[in-house]
This record gives structure tokens, sequence and C-alpha cells, in this order.
């Protein structure tokens, strides 16, 4: 009786230190699962939606415009991505990126919203004029009065 329980127990034993051993390795993979979340192939990329713009221009020379961006995100899980902007014959062209995991999974499936202020880059050497601002198909314009030239070859050709 006592080499059958001897033998239960080490039964026992071997099915504890197996589970501890699975559950061991369920851990590593989630963890790597999880790190593997930033990587740019496990994130959808996609375009927060936008809803008003406010361009305010600093009193300051050379001028410097930012660009109040108003809207929301889709989802819980979704974030505000990068932002990028070009320019491109009077008119400056931002895009607010969204990024959401690709296996997000349990959102609160609500709207969330999101302010972003963005500096215009390139305003310093433009000549006096209008100019467009378009941040994800919302557009807005600005006037400078004056050249906004630092010196006489910052001009934009």
């Amino acid at each position: 009786k006592i080499m059958e329980q001897n033998n239960s127990f080490k039964t026992i034993l071997w099915i504890i230190v197996g589970l501890a051993i699975v559950a061991i390795i369920i851990f590593l993979v989630t963890k790597k699962k999880n790190a593997d979340m930033d990587a740019d192939e496990n994130i959808v990329i996609g375009q927060a939606v936008v809803e008003k713009i406010d361009i305010a221009m600093m009193e300051s020379f050379p001028i410097q415009v930012s660009v109040l961006a108003t809207g929301y995100l889709s989802d819980g899980c979704t974030t505000v991505g990068d932002v990028k902007q070009r320019y491109d014959e009077g008119t400056f062209n931002v895009t607010i990126e969204s990024k959401k995991p690709l296996d997000a999974e349990n959102c609160i499936q609500t709207i969330v919203p999101f302010e972003k202020t963005i500096s215009l880059s390139g305003v310093v050497g433009l000549p006096r004029g209008t100019y467009t601002v378009d941040v994800n198909g919302i557009t807005g314009k600005f006037t400078l009065e004056i050249d906004n030239f630092i010196s006489e070859t910052d001009p934009v050709k």
C-alpha cells in the first residue's frame, strides 16, 4: 500500500511539474506577443477623424503658425499616431494618423475625443500671401501680411 501511495505521489508531482512548465511557456509566448505589438506589422494605421481646425499665428518674428485639430478616434483601443506634414504650392497638407493593435479585442465601443496641436514647419521663408492648411480633409486659411524672411537669402523659390 505504501508503494501505491508513493507511485500516486510521484504521478501527481509530475503532473504539477508539467502544468508549471506549460504555464511558463504560455506566459513567455504571451509576453513576446505583447512586445511584438509595437512592431508596425501588428498595428493598423489609419487616419484620425478631424472635425475642426483652429489656426493660430504667433506674434513673433519670424511668424510661427500652429494648428489645433479637434476630432475623435473610433474606439478605446485606437490612439493618435504620427503627424505628417508637407508643403505644396500654397497648401500645408497635414495627416494625423490613428493606430490600433491588429489583434485588439474588448475595446470600449465609444468614440474618444482628441485635440492635437501641430506647429507648421516651413512657414519661415514664405512670402506674404494667403495659405491653405488641410488636416485630414478639413481646411482653413491664414494670411501672412508681410514676408516671413529672416534675411534676403530666406525666400522660398
